[in-house]
């Protein structure tokens, strides 16, 4: 649906979730919800740091009690194929019935990933990679084992049918794509978010804003998705500030920022992310970056190069939606504006050069940029090279 101010008119496909649980004690149904779903064998799929810090898989481990099969716990950031390979013959080794993910979107991803190679069979990491690197998109019907969620930050992969993967041999960063792919159920439980990082929370936290940001921009928007992610910006601008506070209020505060990285999230796939979202696909491949700090790095320009010449409308809705003045005569200067800010209060990085990209690096990443808008069918958002040049120069 490209006109929302004229007679509207479209589609809106939902995902195939059974449930979303928000809310303190949501991870208390989890084995409920794997005997549900006829889950007997649950490979948990997690990041090295939540072993670590132990208790909250310890709480996942002892939950699942007999279902618990197996952990694994490799998964690196921006869920490199060895990595998923290794997760997918634990996985078989383990005979898991039910995928467990426990983390942020690297394991959540990875959790996706397994769960399509056993329920298809895929029969190597190339595989994999070959599927991504064409970001295939299949229109077949299979049944994948069931996939449970429980989310750490705000990167809402949990609400997506895709997967990113990165090949290590090529430096490139892949989707694969496809509606069985969504996890079943997605447990959003603020209590499980304590163990994050604080500069993990608040840069996922600045991803779910890009999500949301990006969203309302796109030229194919729609009255749903513009309600529902407005919103979401009014509730990280609200809430995300006061998350980290070492109070009661706080515990609320992370459950409105979950609920927001959600409905950042809601439209997928109705809506698609633009230049932004694909930047961080590419800086994260090449150089390990998280996605949460390329939003910081790559989303102002975003704002103030594109957007704020395709829709400035958006941007007044947005602006709106941050708290800002109305009327102001550079929407899109204002906005980015707002942004820069919010990184700054949170200390995060702001510029490519604070993620340790060269300069004479910017030549390749803004090619690779351009190769994945064209491939992911993206090149309708608004997003020519010469754009996606003029952004990486400005977020450098």
């Amino acid at each position: 649906m490209a006109n929302t101010d004229a007679e509207p008119r479209g589609e809106f496909r939902f995902l195939l979730a059974d449930k979303v649980a928000f809310g303190r004690g949501a991870l208390d149904r989890l084995p409920g919800e794997v005997d549900r779903l006829g889950g007997r064998r649950a490979l948990v799929i997690t990041t090295r740091s939540l072993v670590r810090e132990g208790q909250l898989l310890a709480r996942v481990t002892q939950l699942l009690g007999h279902r618990h099969a197996r952990t694994f716990c490799d998964v690196g950031q921006h869920t490199p194929s060895r990595d998923v390979w290794a997760a997918v013959e634990e996985a078989r080794r383990a005979a898991a019935d039910v995928v467990v993910s426990l983390g942020g979107g690297s394991a959540i991803d990875c959790a996706k990933l397994v769960a399509l190679a056993l329920g298809v069979d895929i029969a190597s990491v190339d595989e994999l990679n070959r599927l991504a690197h064409e970001h295939a998109h299949s229109a077949a019907d299979f049944a994948l084992p069931p996939h449970i969620a429980i989310s750490t930050t705000l990167s809402a992969s949990e609400f997506s049918s895709a997967a990113g993967i990165t090949d290590e041999v090529r430096l490139v960063k892949g989707t694969i794509r496809h509606a069985a792919l969504a996890p079943r159920v997605v447990l959003l439980d603020p209590a499980a978010t304590l163990a994050t990082p604080p500069a993990l929370w608040l840069s996922t936290g600045m991803k779910a804003l890009d999500h949301a940001v990006e969203r309302v921009c796109a030229p194919d928007h729609q009255p749903l998705v513009d309600v529902v992610c407005l919103e979401a910006i009014r509730l990280l601008r609200a809430h995300l500030p006061a998350s980290l506070d070492p109070t009661e209020a706080a515990m609320a505060a992370r459950g409105c920022c979950q609920l927001a990285a959600w409905f950042s999230f809601f439209g997928w796939p109705n809506v698609r992310t633009g230049l932004s979202h694909v930047l961080g696909h590419q800086i994260g491949a090449r150089f390990g970056v998280p996605h949460g700090y390329t939003s910081c790095a790559t989303l102002p320009p975003v704002v103030r190069l594109c957007y704020s010449h395709q829709a400035p409308d958006h941007l007044a809705s947005i602006a709106s939606a941050l708290d800002l003045p109305a009327g102001l005569p550079d929407v899109g200067e204002a906005v980015a504006q707002a942004i820069e800010r919010l990184v700054a209060r949170f200390a995060l990085p702001s510029r490519l050069r604070d993620l340790g990209i060269p300069a004479d690096a910017l030549a390749g990443l803004a090619a690779a940029t351009v190769h994945e808008l064209i491939a992911s069918g993206r090149t309708a958002l608004g997003a020519a090279p010469a754009d996606v040049e003029r952004v990486v120069q400005a977020a450098w």
